[in-house]
């Protein structure tokens, strides 16, 4: 498997008024190495696994998600989200029945703040 690695991202959002309440900046993108240790699956489907991110808060927002190169191949990343102070929630899917071993991923999480 080839080493993905993002390289850049730009965000540009509709022009707003800066009174708008649903309008958010971006203050931070930040680049996290962390161990997860995904649990044995005895079938196919999909799972969440909770990891340990310190520094992230609720309200920052994945934008990426950069799997180990030696990943299982019966293991796919789906999607993650901040859940709660320091923690990921990460959603993967098993293709078959699959023991993942506990291996360095990174995650790009972006750090947001409501417009002034």
């Amino acid at each position: 498997m080839q080493d993905t690695q993002l390289t850049s991202l730009i965000i540009a959002p509709s022009p707003v008024a800066a009174a708008d309440a649903n309008y958010y900046a971006v203050t931070g993108i930040k680049r996290y190495s962390v161990a997860v240790d995904p649990p044995n699956q005895a079938a196919a489907g999909f799972f969440g696994v909770d990891v340990a991110v310190t520094g992230v808060a609720v309200g920052d927002v994945v934008y990426g998600i950069v799997p180990p190169a030696t990943l299982e191949a019966n293991l796919k990343p789906v999607g993650a989200v901040v859940t709660a102070a320091n923690t990921v929630r990460l959603t993967l899917q098993a293709l078959a029945a699959v023991d993942g071993a506990s291996l360095t991923w990174v995650f790009y999480i972006a750090s947001l703040r409501a417009a002034q």
